[in-house]
């Protein structure tokens, strides 16, 4: 699978134009009408196969009973969020999770491969087959998925219409999966531009913004193959506006992922673990922030 996305990755620049891409109907990109103002909100950051602690974080602050009014993800994080949005029992989210596999996010084979970047719609049938199907206004917490538009450079985040298909959106990672078209705006991965958008979460004024950062320790020495290239320098790309944008939360939860790669789903029950002990390391923090808020 490595070699296969290695392959994608070589050869996008002819392929691109093979297939010509489908378009979507126009986005209404409404702000995301609340009916309070949330007191948690909790922000799930990009990093790949990193997403796999979210899980282990998420169950300690349900375990705990912290309440989460409003979710943003970007990338890895919105899978997990939209999932958890639309079925907020963690158990349930960490099977789907821990049972899936590359072919459930990649609609990927050797042929495709040579014609360049794939469409996507493995993911789009894996979201909606765990979420029923439920459009963004219809999941049980409020979700938003964080994108990045190609031609402006802007974050756009989505917070209405079909959750799937913003996943897809947020997780179309350049080179690997090919853009998403909303009318005039070509989505791709929402880590190009906020890794972990604790922006997006801070217009909706919550009380507490929790932000998992799930961005890897730098690898000193790795194979110089194509995967591990891009990995490498998308994180790279990814640090300095996660530190910009950290600044931001008021509880930061930074798992010790250590040196594994975006696209390495061998540690999953070792990234879920670590995702656990660092949300129960964070618990006093929270609390304290929210009765003193309680008080005011």
């Amino acid at each position: 699978m490595k070699f296969i996305i290695a392959i994608a990755c070589a050869i996008f620049l002819t392929a691109c134009s093979c297939v010509p891409p489908k378009i979507y109907p126009p986005l209404n990109l409404k702000p995301l009408c609340l009916s309070k103002q949330p007191r948690v909100a909790l922000v799930l950051g990009g990093g790949g196969a990193r997403g796999f602690a979210h899980l282990g974080v998420i169950r300690a602050l349900e375990e705990a009973g912290i309440p989460i009014d409003l979710i943003v993800g970007t990338s890895a994080g919105s899978l997990v969020g939209s999932l958890y949005a639309a079925n907020p029992d963690i158990k349930c989210v960490t099977r789907i999770m821990m049972e899936s596999s590359y072919s459930d996010y990649v609609d990927i084979s050797i042929f495709r491969a040579l014609l360049g970047p794939v469409i996507g719609l493995q993911l789009q049938k894996f979201i909606g087959k765990h979420t029923e199907y439920c459009t963004l206004n219809k999941t049980k917490i409020p979700f938003i998925a964080v994108a990045s538009d190609l031609h402006s450079g802007r974050t756009i985040p989505i917070c209405c219409g079909n959750l799937a298909l913003a996943v897809q959106a947020s997780c179309a990672v350049p080179t690997i999966v090919r853009p998403v078209h909303f009318a005039n705006m070509t989505l791709v991965d929402g880590g190009i531009t906020d890794p972990v958008p604790v922006d997006v979460a801070k217009q909706y004024h919550p009380k507490v913004i929790i932000a998992i950062n799930v961005a890897s320790d730098l690898q000193r020495s790795f194979p110089l193959n194509l995967t591990n290239i891009l990995s490498q320098s998308l994180d790279l790309m990814m640090m300095s506006l996660t530190r910009y944008n950290l600044k931001e939360a008021d509880v930061v939860i930074r798992p010790e992922v250590g040196c594994v790669g975006m696209f390495d789903l061998s540690n999953k029950e070792k990234l879920y673990q670590e995702g656990l002990i660092a949300g129960r390391k964070a618990l006093p923090q929270i609390k304290r922030l929210l009765s003193c808020h309680d008080m005011r």
